[in-house]
């Protein structure tokens, strides 16, 4: 039973259970294929004409369609003989009959047109379909919008299906009128008219097209509106952070001013450790909120958050400071890459995470519902596009996804409230018990043995390598490798801030030694390496530190006598410098007197 299909720009009749070639036409330019009723006759566009041969191929195959046509892309047959031509010169489709007349067009000729949108205008028609039930399926090949149109084979428009949006998920609910949201695609902006109470939407109107001219034209700068149709206006961070430096990898480095005398800033000031969102007051910052990466790239390794309120790979703000109806809260949105949206008071303090790991998540809902419950749902990976505003109507809306659009109304912030100032008295029981929480025990982690030395004591060796021993590594680390799955292990920089290990014994710690392996990939700058200890988990010491320009493995050992009646003890790895560091291994002994 022969097939049929393109190869090399010609129709080619292939055996379907053998795969071998039967038959090979010779046409001229040739696009689409399309099957007569009868099965007996193959139609193919050569250039602007549309031909047809027998099937199989047999001789020459005669012109059909000759005139009429400037850009023909594909075609189609419906079940009476009469063919559809895709025609992207005119942006219409072109109906013949079987023997080539003319009988009607479909769509307005134009395209795409600034202004209010017309459904009945094709943007560079392209796959043509013909449904089972008799309706025309055009797949449109254009930004503006992306979409499949339905048709009744008379001309009649009856339905638009509208495609993903670009990649990031682009867009803003109007501050002014939440019934209508803006999409950035392609550096032109489409216009939409929501319907939230019954969960629906419609394209209203192309607001801006891409000057395809002027991208290369020269001395002519091409503008994209993007924060201009985003709504708010990010400044430099040396505008308003003083000392701040923007990050070193695509996402953060942004600062908005909340209107109330704060400022917030996606990466750290100078001299601050890690990753931070921070917020400042009078010029100095106030408040930082760890984040173990930020941007795009560090996104990529980031793992979904392994406790409540933990921000992961943020990427930017999503909007300006707002104050939800009915509360007195002063608010920040951050945009979390992994299809989160996190919210924090203008002080610092962490209230939200809106929508969940797209990782730890339940499949989207395929079509708008209103009233549902997002808890469990995810606006998808990379949605570093997403946007918050709080409307005139007093409602929050987000905007954001990753190949597609969100558009969400969020309620429940205005229920926010500020506790009254109280005291909390913190007895040494109290204190006792928070410090035993996730420590490291010879008793929890059995695989890493104790050993008995003459005069009775026990010594607790704790290594790992962070390349091979990841599941004892994620178990016992806080930090930058519990937190990120040791998919990589950069200790700081661009991934992230540095690793503690809390360890808890059974009886008086006397001595610990520790170690650690760094590779530097780079050879930069001195880069300083360092191992630090404490007692209470609150100040730290330096155990050990080097400082090394060269590239290769770098080795440290350290060693401290603990003071009496010592049982716990943190020990945090960190190399500053270069954001290419990498701890590959560590150890850490502990030699104590088990208490009976």
């Amino acid at each position: 039973m022969p097939g049929f299909g393109l190869r090399h720009g010609n129709p080619i009749v292939p055996d379907n259970r053998s795969g071998t070639k039967v038959a090979e036409v010779p046409i001229e330019a040739p696009r689409g294929l399309a099957v007569t009723p009868d099965g007996g006759h193959l139609l193919a566009i050569s250039g602007t004409k549309v031909v047809r041969f027998p099937f199989p191929p047999q001789g020459q195959p005669g012109v059909v369609v000759s005139q009429g046509l400037e850009k023909p892309a594909h075609l189609a047959v419906d079940t009476t003989g009469n063919i559809y031509v895709s025609d992207q010169g005119t942006h219409q489709v072109k109906v013949f009959s079987a023997d080539g007349k003319p009988l009607r067009t479909i769509g307005k000729p134009g395209g795409p047109q600034l202004g209010p949108y017309d459904e009945q205008r094709m943007a560079n028609p392209a796959g043509l379909a013909i449904s089972a039930d008799g309706r025309l399926w055009v797949a449109e090949n254009s930004e503006f919008p992306r979409r499949v149109s339905i048709w009744t084979l008379d001309g009649k428009f009856a339905k638009a299906l509208y495609g993903n949006c670009n990649y990031g998920g682009g867009g803003i609910v109007d501050a002014v009128d939440s019934t209508r949201a803006y999409v950035s695609q392609a550096f032109g902006v489409l216009q939409f008219r929501l319907d939230w109470k019954k969960g629906a939407s419609h394209l209203e109107a192309i607001l801006e097209l891409p000057d395809r001219r002027s991208l290369n034209a020269p001395g002519i700068v091409y503008h994209v509106p993007y924060n201009r149709v985003m709504g708010y206006a990010l400044e430099i961070s040396d505008n308003i952070f003083p000392g701040a430096r923007t990050s070193g990898t695509s996402g953060g480095g942004q600062v908005l001013d909340s209107g109330d005398g704060w400022a917030v800033h996606t990466c750290p000031p100078a001299g601050v450790p890690g990753w931070y969102v921070a917020g400042a007051k009078e010029g100095k910052v106030r408040w930082r909120y760890p984040v173990t990466s930020v941007g795009n790239h560090a996104g990529y390794v980031s793992p979904p958050p392994s406790k409540p309120g933990q921000m992961i790979a943020i990427s930017s703000l999503a909007g300006p400071a707002f104050t939800p109806r009915g509360s007195k809260e002063r608010l920040w949105p951050v945009v979390g890459l992994k299809g989160n949206v996190y919210v924090l008071t203008t002080d610092g303090m962490f209230v939200a995470t809106l929508f969940k790991d797209y990782r730890q998540a339940k499949p989207g809902p395929a079509e708008a519902e209103r009233g549902a419950l997002l808890n469990d749902m995810s606006v998808g990976d990379d949605a570093w596009s997403t946007t918050l505003t709080k409307a005139s109507d007093g409602n929050v809306y987000i905007v954001g996804g990753h190949d597609s659009t969100w558009v969400t109304r969020v309620d429940g912030l205005e229920t926010i409230r500020r506790l009254p100032e109280s005291e909390v008295v913190a007895t040494e029981e109290r204190q006792a018990a928070a410090l035993t929480v996730g420590a490291v025990t010879p008793a929890s982690h059995p695989q890493f043995p104790v050993e008995t030395l003459a005069d009775g004591r026990k010594r607790f060796v704790y290594q790992a390598d962070f390349q091979k021993d990841k599941k004892a590594v994620d178990a016992v680390s806080s930090g930058t490798f519990a937190d990120r799955g040791l998919a990589e292990t950069h200790t700081s920089g661009i991934y992230g801030a540095p690793t503690v290990f809390k360890f808890a014994a059974p009886g008086d710690i006397e001595t610990i030694e520790a170690t650690a392996v760094y590779f530097n990939s780079v050879d930069a700058a001195p880069h300083a390496y360092d191992i630090h200890y404490s007692f209470d988990g609150r100040e730290y010491k330096p155990l050990v530190e080097k400082t090394s320009a060269q590239p290769g493995d770098v080795k440290l050992d350290g060693k401290k006598e603990a003071p009496q009646g010592t049982r716990r003890v943190w020990i945090k790895f960190a190399g500053i410098g270069n954001p290419r560091l990498t701890l590959k291994q560590v150890g850490v002994t502990l030699t104590y007197r088990e208490t009976r």
